[in-house]
């Protein structure tokens, strides 16, 4: 995407956008965790959905409904969002374990 930057570490990749659209700088807006020793609120790869949603909702995050299963390239995607934060849980078709975490933000 034009004015985006991406750092990328083989196990967590950020993306960088310029928001507002016009602004002089970028800003991190998105992060991938694919692998290595990383979590969010103590949700880690490996782990379920379910335990993730139980820590999700002690911290105040609601299951996403209008986004509630996505299907892409064969992955399964839950997401939970906490005002302009969506965290999107991914586990592959027909399976509950965690393989990937996204951290997002929703500018509006």
């Amino acid at each position: 995407m034009p004015g985006s930057k991406v750092t990328d570490d083989g196990y967590v990749r950020g993306y960088y956008f310029k928001i507002p659209k016009d602004a002089s700088d970028r800003r991190l807006t998105q992060i991938n965790i694919n692998g290595g020793d990383y979590h969010v609120f103590g949700i880690r790869l490996g782990d379920s959905v379910e335990q993730a949603a139980e820590k999700l909702k002690q911290r105040g995050y609601k299951r996403t409904k209008s986004m509630e299963d996505i299907y892409r390239e064969g992955i399964h995607r839950t997401r939970f969002q906490k005002e302009l934060v969506i965290i999107d849980l991914q586990t592959e078709m027909n399976s509950q374990i965690i393989k990937g975490i996204s951290v997002l933000t929703d500018y509006p």
